[in-house]
């Protein structure tokens, strides 16, 4: 965890993602030790609130192709999901239903991107200025 003046941590961050490190690796097909170097490589751990018209649920979860948390892997990560998911008084995703889902909406690709998606819930509903009624953001 990283906490400091926001330039300071810029700063930090960057000479962190440019900081070689030695790094002994094995050659596969020799089967012989080589010395190398690694960049150092950041991953930062962030939590949004994605916020859509509740109608929209199946299309959400078909674009980021979100699952029933109860398909994920072991017993550890279901237990931290459940974890945060009452930490932040959500619910479980529910199964997509496939009927639900529009043909039209995008997956949008991941390179090296994971989504842990923890849960849903349900926004405060009132007029918020305007004439509409809607969700608040």
């Amino acid at each position: 965890m990283l906490r400091g003046i926001k330039h300071e941590l810029e700063f930090t961050k960057k000479f962190l993602e440019t900081t070689m490190l030695k790094w002994n690796r094995k050659d596969v097909i020799s089967n012989v030790e080589q010395a190398g170097e690694v960049q150092h490589a950041l991953r930062p751990i962030e939590l949004f609130e994605c916020v859509f018209p509740k109608e929209q649920l199946h299309n959400f979860m078909k674009m980021l192709n979100i699952v029933n948390d109860d398909k994920y892997q072991g017993w550890t990560f279901k237990t931290q999901m459940n974890l945060m998911r009452k930490m932040l008084g959500a619910e479980k995703f529910p199964d997509i239903d496939p009927k639900q889902v529009d043909k039209k909406v995008p997956f949008i690709p991941r390179r090296m991107v994971a989504v842990h998606p923890i849960g849903i819930k349900k926004d405060e509903e009132g007029i918020t200025g305007g004439k509409f009624d809607q969700e608040r953001l």
